[in-house]
């Protein structure tokens, strides 16, 4: 008797043995490694507490949640795609914050500035004066008058010589162009930038500008800042990113993970006779994805060489038929979705009609949430 139990308790053990081994096998290969994909649902609040971005709708509607000035909801309600162990995703600090994870681990992590939205350039931050002051009369020599209004002075005849009053022509010679501003005091334009009031004396003409905080303020370069704050003389513009420099603290749970491994072994199957794709979605009941090319576009060449190798779309692969055309050569199917410019992507649903189009180039993130949007309804 004595035997037999030492045998049943060698086998319980020996069994035991092989699921801790087992398991222990199991827990490690879930483990997020560098260059995985990784889905995951995540929060990101600022340090008071306000919430700027959410995979969860409950969240992003929920009331009782502080949100930033700067808050974005995800695209779609549905866990972010990102690549382990790089800057990569809406916020990059998360590719590198989930290293070593498993599936269904949760997480709080702060994620520092030059990882979130970017360090704060103070270079980029300008204080402009609230009054702009201009002469009430106005002389300038004819050359100047066709550079600036595209016509020739004529008296009487009145232009736009700010975007909130004209000026007219009173005298004209050979040597200049006078004009009287239009305007009197006391006059108020609204502007997307704030409130305009007008001063005038017999010398000058004030505009007094009180601003709007948080509109765009065109900058040198064609940039836009925003107007963030002002003490009633200046007014201080940013172009940094809104939350540039901010740490932020983030909620994170990992939904799934695909090993590299498989990554690598993903491709995009291409069809290049648009025919035959067409056909085999109608076969196939998918919907297609239609890229239209032209071998000399730089940008085409980075669609293909950098966005649709991404594994974050490639990962879409079996889902739709993917189609490529080079409408630069064949001009009838440019024609045929009134292409305008080099890349065009379009999106058809399961019955051939054009669901989606993305004109020009578009990174893995905005392509990639472009497909799970389209995903709904196809």
């Amino acid at each position: 008797m004595s035997g037999t139990i030492i045998r049943v308790q060698i086998v319980i053990l020996s069994l035991l043995c092989l699921f801790i081994v087992s398991c222990s096998g199991a827990s490690d290969s879930v483990k997020v490694q560098a260059d995985d994909l990784v889905s995951a649902n995540f929060t990101a609040t600022t340090e008071n507490g306000e919430v700027v971005r959410t995979t969860y709708e409950k969240t992003a509607n929920d009331p009782a949640l502080h949100k930033s000035p700067y808050f974005e909801a995800a695209a779609t309600f549905v866990p972010e795609d990102f690549i382990a162990g790089r800057l990569s995703g809406s916020i990059p600090g998360l590719g590198e914050a989930v290293l070593g994870m498993a599936v269904g681990e949760k997480k709080k992590v702060v994620i520092s500035p030059d990882k979130a939205y970017g360090p704060a350039d103070p270079a980029k931050r300008k204080e402009i004066p609230c009054v702009r002051n201009m002469p009430k009369t106005i002389r300038m020599s004819p050359q100047e008058y066709v550079g600036d209004f595209n016509s020739f002075p004529v008296v009487g005849k009145e232009v736009p010589i700010t975007p909130y009053f004209k000026a007219g022509v009173v005298e004209v010679s050979e040597q200049y162009a006078i004009l009287d501003c239009h305007v009197k005091d006391g006059d108020r334009f609204e502007d997307s930038l704030g409130t305009v009031e007008v001063k005038v004396d017999q010398q000058k003409v004030s505009m007094v500008l009180t601003p709007r905080l948080g509109a765009n303020f065109p900058m040198e370069g064609g940039k836009l800042g925003k107007i963030v704050a002002t003490d009633g003389t200046n007014i201080t513009v940013d172009a940094n990113a809104p939350l540039a420099g901010i740490p932020l603290t983030v909620d994170l749970e990992i939904a799934s993970v695909t090993g590299a491994a498989q990554l690598n072994a993903l491709n995009i199957q291409w069809v290049e006779d648009y025919d035959r794709g067409i056909a085999l979605a109608r076969e196939e009941k998918k919907p297609a994805v239609i890229v239209l090319y032209a071998d000399w576009c730089q940008f085409c060449k980075k669609l293909f060489g950098e966005t649709l190798v991404d594994p974050r779309v490639k990962t879409f692969n079996d889902r739709f038929v993917w189609i490529k055309v080079n409408s630069d050569t064949n001009q009838k199917y440019k024609d045929m979705y009134k292409q305008n410019g080099f890349p065009l992507i379009v999106i058809l649903n399961r019955e051939g009609q054009p669901l989606d189009r993305m004109d020009g180039f578009k990174d893995a993130v905005a392509l990639r949430d472009e497909l799970v949007k389209t995903s709904k309804p196809l």
